[in-house]
């Protein structure tokens, strides 16, 4: 008998015989075995469900078909459902229980990790000198992905892993991508690791807590640190040329804190601590990468080793600061000193002398402005540039190439010979200048400063 409640066929504990011409009532929700409208039924439900069956096991063959070959190793990195759109390989349920600082403590200490790296350098009289620094980074697989600051093992000749445990591991580099200060590492071992899930920052909010665990000072492994986010959006400019989008934190973190993982209270890594400035005047600041402005280097990082895609222009440029816009009736911004042959920058119409002022809708005041704005474009991506030229503005628009670490070290390589071969000839410089400039001042004062900056 079929019961509609239960949605179940079931046998009747009394065989009960029906003559062909016995009626029974549909309507009482009672089917009978061996009646030829019910087994009509019964059969019509199994055609049903073996054809769900069979799609079902069609999807799953060309789901497996299509897995295959892909990646040499699969690599699965975590990130909670309370991060909206994905950006890694797995997600996994997000509780939105809020964890206190001994909880996540407890919780993560064994995908922290402390870093420690040997730098062999040449001294000038052809001495090699060994060096040692010391960071800390964070797993995120369970194969033995690490993620750390590219200034943490910069130069590095051997890496050195760190456990909770006490226990270490040789690490090599598996990509680095400096302009944005993220490496990936991979631990030499077969052993499978506990991993970070990572959140989003893009829901980080001013005075949240969060906590920092890391290697401050390169000795005290596995300290733990509590603030609040100060602020967000932060411009750091980390070395002369190079700007990055941080938020500011509160908690104390030092030397070797570099390359570890800011917490929420949910236990999700939102954060990379990057940088930190401190004086006899001022209480340390730190500043921190956000998780989602790296995710997609990171997966990048891991596949190609690289960052594909990212936008060159084939340019060098230098800042015009206020001293020049007073002395040779400039306008501030990134002044073009030279353009690669066959760039995009030539085929867009860009020529030496020209200063940029605008870089699509945004301001241009300095070189680390217009970089910092260049990371949010891929090759193939267009911009219109707003510059500056004998005294008139001009908007162009310039569709990037694709950066090309070896062509831009040739370059750079061809340009530095050049500029041996003229400074000793009294600075000549380059010979292309916009009209009403004071050529010979303009020239000592450019090959002075900017003569070594190439390949953007």
């Amino acid at each position: 008998m079929y019961n509609d409640e239960n949605k179940d066929f079931i046998s009747l504990d009394k065989k009960e015989e029906l003559t062909p011409l016995e009626v029974h009532n549909h309507e009482e929700h009672k089917h009978y075995v061996g009646c030829d409208c019910c087994d009509t039924k019964t059969k019509d439900m199994t055609k049903i469900w073996l054809c769900v069956s069979a799609v079902l096991t069609l999807i799953l063959l060309v789901a497996a078909v299509c897995s295959v070959g892909v990646k040499k190793e699969s690599v699965e990195i975590l990130k909670s459902d309370l991060a909206g759109d994905r950006t890694v390989v797995t997600t996994v349920n997000g509780d939105g229980k809020v964890y206190t600082s001994s909880e996540i403590y407890a919780n993560n200490i064994n995908s922290v990790v402390a870093i420690q790296t040997e730098v062999v350098t040449t001294n000038i009289f052809g001495q090699k000198i060994s060096g040692a620094t010391a960071g800390s980074g964070f797993i995120i697989s369970e194969n033995g992905y690490v993620l750390t600051n590219a200034h943490v093992v910069e130069s590095a000749s051997s890496i050195k892993v760190l456990m909770s445990d006490k226990s270490e591991y040789k690490a090599t580099i598996v990509g680095s991508e400096e302009e944005s200060d993220v490496a990936v590492l991979k631990i030499e071992s077969e052993n499978k690791f506990k991993p970070v899930i990572l959140g989003d920052s893009d829901k980080m909010i001013i005075g949240e807590d969060i906590v920092a665990i890391g290697n401050p000072l390169g000795e005290l492994t596995f300290s733990i640190t509590k603030g609040i986010v100060s602020a967000l959006d932060r411009s750091i400019q980390v070395d002369a040329y190079t700007t990055l989008n941080m938020f500011q934190v509160d908690c104390a973190v030092n030397e070797g804190n570099s390359g570890g993982p800011i917490f929420n209270m949910y236990g999700e890594v939102i954060g990379i601590v990057s940088a930190k400035y401190a004086s006899s005047t001022i209480e340390g600041l730190g500043f921190c990468i956000p998780i989602n402005d790296v995710s997609n280097i990171i997966t990048d990082l891991i596949d190609y080793g690289k960052v594909r895609n990212k936008a060159y222009m084939g340019i060098s440029i230098a800042d015009v600061d206020e001293r020049m816009v007073s002395q040779y009736k400039m306008v501030k911004g990134a002044y073009i000193s030279t353009i690669e042959k066959g760039s995009c920058a030539e085929k867009a119409g860009l020529k030496i002398g020209d200063i940029i002022v605008k870089f699509d809708d945004k301001e241009v005041k300095s070189v680390s402005e217009l970089l910092s704005f260049k990371k949010s474009y891929r090759a193939g991506d267009s911009a219109i540039l707003k510059i500056w030229r004998s005294g008139e503005y001009k908007d162009i628009t310039i569709v990037f190439d694709e950066y090309d670490e070896k062509v831009v070290k040739e370059l750079e390589e061809k340009q530095n010979e050049e500029l041996q071969q003229q400074l000793p000839q009294g600075n000549q410089g380059y010979q292309e200048y916009p009209d009403n400039y004071n050529r010979d001042e303009l020239e000592d004062f450019f090959w002075e400063f900017f003569a070594d900056e190439f390949g953007y």
